[in-house]
C-alpha cells in the first residue's frame, strides 16, 4: 500500500521539474557568459589556478567510475542479487563521464583542443594516457550498455506506440528486425563479459589516473603521495554506489519486492566502502600529523580548520559519513527503502566536500616560504579562493543538463528490467 497519494506526489514531481527548469535556465546563461567572456569570469589566480569546476570534474569522474567498478560485480563476477541495475549502473557510468568531461571543457575553455594531446603524444605525460584511458572507457560502456540493451531495444522498436520513439528506438537498434521470444545469444554474454573485464583496469585507470595526476605534483605535498589514486578509486566507488542505490529506489520501476531484497544490499557495501575510504583518510592524517612536516600538516588544519572548516565537518564527516552510515547500519531502518535511498543521496551530497577539499585547500598553503603572501601585497590580489557567481551558475548548468540526460534515458532507454527482459512497475 502507497503511503503518497497521487496528488501529492504530481505536485512533488512539478516542483522537481520546476527546480530543474530554473536551474537549466540559470546554468545556460552562465555557460554562454564563461565561453563569451573568457576564465576573468572565473576567480583565479596564479596561486589558484583550479577551483569549483576541477573539483565537481573529479566528482563526476569519480561517480562514473565507480558505477562501472560495481557493474562488473554483476558481468565479471556473477553476483545476480545486483542484475536487476546493472544497467542503470552502465548508464550512470556513461552520463557522469560527459557530465565530468563537460566541466574540464568549461575549465579550459577550448575542448576543440583535446585532440592536441594525442597528435603532440607524449608517453611520459600522465595527462596524455588519461586521455587515452578516456576514449577507451566510452568505446567499451557504449559497447556494453548497447549489447545489453540489443534485445529490448529491438523490441521497442516494433512495440512502442508513439511513432518518435519507434524511430529512436530504430536507430539504437541498428535497424535490426525484431524476432519474438528470442534472448541474449551465448555470443552475446561472452561479448559483454570480455568487455566487462577489460573495463575494469581501464575504469581503475580513468579515476585512478586522474588521482595521479594530481599525485606527481610535487610542489603540494598533500598530494604527492602514492595512496592518493587508491584513496581516488575507493572514493569513487563509495559515491557510485550511492547514486545507484538512490536512482534504484526513485527512479526504477522494479518490482518492490526485488527492491526489498536488493537496495538493502547496495546500501550496506556502499557503507562499507564508504568507511574504507574514512580509514584511509583517518591514515593519511595519522601519516602528516606523526611526520609532523608543516607543509603536510597546514593543508590537513586548513581542511579542518580553515576558513572552509564546515565543508569536511559538516558535509565531508557530518552529512556525508556519519549520519548516512547510521541510517544504513541501524536495525530499526534496514528494511526501509527509502530512508537507505535518503541516507544514499547524503554520501553522493557529502562526497562534494571531499572533492572541494581534494582540491580548494591545497592551493592555498604557503608551500614556497611566504610565496602566496608576497603575491598578494606585490599584485593586491586576493591569496584565497572563493568561487564567482558565474562558476556557481555554470557548474549548476553541466549538473542540470547532466540531470535531463539522466531523466530522459530512464523514461526512454530500457534500463531497470527484471530477468524476463521486461519492466515490472514498483
Amino acid at each position: 500500500m502507497k503511503s503518497d497519494s497521487p496528488a501529492s506526489m504530481k505536485r512533488l514531481k512539478l516542483a522537481a521539474v520546476g527546480a530543474l527548469t530554473a536551474a537549466t535556465v540559470i546554468g545556460l546563461l552562465g555557460l554562454a557568459d564563461r565561453f563569451a567572456n573568457g576564465i576573468g569570469v572565473a576567480n583565479f589566480t596564479s596561486i589558484s589556478p583550479w577551483g569549483i569546476w576541477m573539483s565537481m570534474y573529479i566528482y563526476f569522474i569519480g561517480l562514473s567510475a565507480g558505477s562501472f567498478l560495481l557493474s562488473s560485480l554483476v558481468y565479471v563476477f556473477g553476483v545476480k542479487k545486483f542484475e536487476p541495475v546493472g544497467r542503470i549502473a552502465l548508464f550512470q557510468a556513461l552520463v557522469c563521464l560527459i557530465a565530468g568531461l563537460s566541466l574540464v571543457f568549461v575549465d579550459v575553455g577550448r575542448p576543440e583542443r583535446i585532440f592536441r594531446v594525442l597528435w603532440n603524444w607524449s608517453e611520459s605525460s600522465v595527462l596524455a594516457w588519461e586521455v587515452l584511458f578516456y576514449q577507451v572507457y566510452i568505446v567499451v560502456l557504449c559497447l556494453e550498455l548497447w549489447i545489453l540493451m540489443r534485445r529490448d531495444l529491438e523490441r521497442l522498436a516494433h512495440e512502442a506506440k508513439n511513432p518518435l520513439l519507434r524511430y529512436v528506438y530504430r536507430i539504437l537498434s541498428i535497424g535490426r528486425p525484431y524476432t519474438p521470444g528470442e534472448s541474449q545469444s551465448a555470443g552475446e554474454k561472452r561479448m559483454v563479459r570480455i568487455l566487462a573485464i577489460a573495463g575494469v583496469p581501464v575504469a581503475l585507470g580513468v579515476h585512478g589516473g586522474t588521482g595521479l595526476i594530481f599525485a606527481v605534483l610535487k610542489a603540494h605535498p598533500y598530494w604527492y603521495t602514492g595512496m592518493f589514486p587508491i584513496i581516488f578509486i575507493v572514493s569513487a566507488m563509495a559515491s557510485g554506489g550511492a547514486l545507484l542505490t538512490f536512482l534504484t529506489v526513485f527512479f526504477t520501476r522494479l518490482d518492490a519486492e526485488v527492491k526489498k531484497t536488493l537496495v538493502p544490499a547496495l546500501a550496506r557495501l556502499t557503507a562499507i566502502i564508504l568507511l574504507a575510504d574514512m580509514f584511509l583518510l583517518a591514515l593519511e592524517t595519522f601519516l602528516a600529523i606523526y611526520g609532523n612536516m608543516p607543509d603536510h600538516t597546514l593543508t590537513f588544519e586548513a581542511i579542518f580548520a580553515g576558513p572552509y572548516w564546515w565543508v569536511f565537518w559538516f558535509f565531508e564527516f557530518g552529512l556525508g559519513t556519519v549520519a548516512p552510515v547510521t541510517l544504513i547500519l541501524s536495525k530499526w531502518t534496514r528494511g526501509n527503502v527509502r530512508v537507505l535511498g535518503a541516507a544514499s543521496a547524503m554520501i553522493f551530497i557529502g562526497v562534494i566536500g571531499v572533492r572541494l577539499n581534494i582540491v580548494i585547500p591545497p592551493l592555498q598553503i604557503s608551500w614556497a616560504g611566504g610565496l602566496v603572501e608576497t603575491f598578494h601585497r606585490t599584485l593586491n590580489t586576493s591569496a584565497g579562493y572563493t568561487p564567482s557567481f558565474n562558476e556557481w551558475m555554470s557548474t549548476v548548468g553541466v549538473i542540470a543538463i547532466g540531470a535531463w540526460a539522466g531523466l530522459a534515458g530512464f523514461r526512454i532507454l530500457p534500463l531497470g528490467l527484471s530477468g524476463d527482459g521486461k519492466e515490472k512497475e514498483s
